[in-house]
């Protein structure tokens, strides 16, 4: 009985292992964190909360330099509200953690305005690695050619000064908890899925991963129409473009065609590359999580959103493919998918964009595809 017990706990344990290891830390918590920091002048350093140290630009001289800009913008908890912590979380990773990037955002009257700071989750605690000491301003127009949409710096320190004497608010103590983030389960069993169901031929739309066209529309089509929108107000030439972006902006659901188009299209793609693709192993599946837009610098996007890039090799012939998925009802789910796999050199173009820099271990499996029943 006694070893029967032990045995149990011992696959108990290693099941709480694996589930720990499946999902990543969101950041919002720590975001809300910095900002009562900051509106409050105070150090955020201790508490769940630690600044490492770097051979160049330490968090603990740059923050000083960065609250600063609290009495210069009037940036203080009476005239700021917390607007929202926007990150992208990357799968380059040290040990099991992730590089994730934020902003910070405050809204201040019809100003949203914002810090830049990169931390990571270490199983117990957030690491704060780096502080931009400039402030940006948010905007959706472009005032000029040379200034664009998005994120704007409103403040330059070409030169830093560092105030190793900076007189904090010791009488603040934020109430955030920061120790419990809440988490979403990596999107590694879901691309895994896809690839099978991509190799097995099956119908677009025959699994629950799939987004029916008015989930689409409810997701994807929302970010599209305000990519096509941000477009417009700025007076871009749209030039020869300018046509099938109208009847998108009209018909979002067209591009939810283009993905059925594109799955039924990649699987004679895969067979190109490789011939035979029953036994394919997969690389580093490479991740980017996000709850914005950032290549578009679009906010409040419906849902978070992933983008997927997985590495193929069989007999010596390398190739991959790129999708994208949305965090939708509780389940990671299809969003869009390239028809046609990448090469080899594409591939590490896109990891390189994609992903923080890092050192990712190598883990290669066999996929086989099962004769449907």
């Amino acid at each position: 009985m006694k070893n029967l017990l032990l045995t149990i706990f011992s696959l108990l344990l290693s099941l709480s292992v694996k589930a720990q290891d499946s999902v990543i830390q969101l950041p919002d918590s720590v975001g809300k964190y910095l900002f009562e920091s900051f509106v409050n002048k105070a150090d955020p350093n201790g508490s769940g909360v630690f600044f490492t140290e770097a051979d160049f630009s330490n968090p603990k001289d740059t923050w000083p330099a960065l609250l600063h800009k609290v009495d210069k913008f009037h940036l203080y908890p009476q005239t700021t509200k917390y607007y929202n912590t926007f990150y992208r979380q990357n799968s380059r990773m040290l040990g099991n953690v992730f590089a994730t990037e934020l902003y910070v955002c405050m809204k201040q009257e019809d100003k949203i305005y914002a810090f830049r700071a990169d931390v990571r989750w270490d199983g117990s605690s957030w690491l704060v690695e780096m502080i931009d000491p400039d402030l940006f301003i948010y905007t959706e127009t472009a005032e000029t050619e040379e200034i664009g949409s998005g994120f704007q710096y409103v403040t330059d320190e070409d030169y830093m000064f560092v105030d190793p004497n900076f007189e904090y608010n010791k009488d603040f103590k934020s109430t955030v908890n920061t120790l419990h983030p809440q988490t979403l389960p990596l999107p590694d069993a879901f691309a895994k899925k896809i690839l099978q169901l991509v190799l097995q031929e099956a119908p677009y739309g025959n699994d629950e991963i799939f987004l029916t066209r008015q989930e689409y529309l409810d997701t994807e089509g929302v970010k599209i129409l305000k990519i096509i929108d941000r477009l417009l107000k700025n007076g871009i030439d749209l030039e020869e473009d300018k046509e099938s972006i109208m009847k998108t902006y009209n018909d979002p659901g067209l591009l939810y065609d283009e993905q059925i188009d594109n799955w039924q299209m990649l699987p004679g793609s895969l067979r190109e590359e490789f011939g035979d693709t029953n036994d394919l192993n997969i690389g580093d599946i490479e991740f980017s999580i996000s709850n914005w837009d950032t290549e578009k610098e679009i906010l409040d996007t419906p849902v978070i959103s992933a983008t997927i890039s997985m590495p193929l090799a069989y007999d010596g012939k390398n190739a991959g493919i790129y999708f994208g998925a949305v965090w939708y009802k509780g389940m990671w789910k299809l969003s869009h998918i390239q028809g046609f796999a990448y090469g080899i050199s594409w591939a590490e173009d896109a990891v390189e964009t994609e992903a923080a820099s890092g050192e990712v271990g190598v883990e290669e499996m066999s996929i086989g595809v099962e004769e449907e029943q």
